[in-house]
């Protein structure tokens, strides 16, 4: 079989087009390929959680000939003064939400409502969780602060990170030996801010 000059012609381009691509990393695959986009937006979430809620003191009363008694929770908890022996445990609260949050606090009642009686006393005070260092950045209640039927500013901000995202709020009464007589309960509220 005899080619003609224009056969030769046409498998020489078709070579020298082979080699081209081979020199320059070309090669036949038949795939193709395409880039595409997964787009999410997620939105900011503010919420808190009480995962410890209750301090339960339990009945007592003031130790005879004292003026009143002091009861604490916490790591220094104590009862001073008075037979009460309940809950001895902080509130513990948890930003479970994904941005940091202004955390205030405010009481249903003040202590004179509460408990009655000369010179009562209801305050807390905010610590970080034990596994939580800087979980609180600005403590505005690293000291015992009063309760007020207000909301008062106690934690700005409080972080939202797993290991940077709760607080215990350590409960401390002051009962007068004139206090107000039977179960005695106040309501805490607490409220987070983005």
């Amino acid at each position: 079989m005899k080619l003609s000059g224009e056969d030769m012609f046409s498998y020489l381009a078709i070579l020298v087009i082979v080699i081209s691509l081979a020199s320059i990393g070309m090669q036949f695959t038949g795939n193709v390929t395409h880039d595409a986009v997964v787009n999410v937006t997620v939105s900011e979430s503010a919420a808190i959680n009480f995962t410890v809620a209750l301090v339960n003191f339990a009945s007592g009363s003031v130790t005879d000939g004292a003026a009143g008694a002091t009861l604490e929770t916490g790591v220094d908890s104590a009862t001073a003064d008075g037979s009460w022996s309940g809950t001895q445990d902080a509130l513990t609260l948890q930003n479970i939400g994904n941005v940091n949050v202004t955390l205030g606090f405010m009481a249903s009642d003040v202590a004179a409502d509460y408990l009655g009686g000369t010179s009562p006393t209801f305050k807390y005070k905010v610590t970080n969780g034990a596994s939580d260092a800087g979980a609180c950045v600005s403590n505005g209640a690293s000291d015992w602060t009063e309760f007020t039927t207000s909301n008062a500013v106690a934690c700005s901000p409080l972080q939202y990170e797993d290991s940077a995202d709760e607080i215990d709020v350590d409960i401390q009464i002051y009962i007068p030996s004139d206090s107000n007589t039977g179960e005695q309960t106040a309501t805490i509220t607490a409220t987070g801010t983005a």
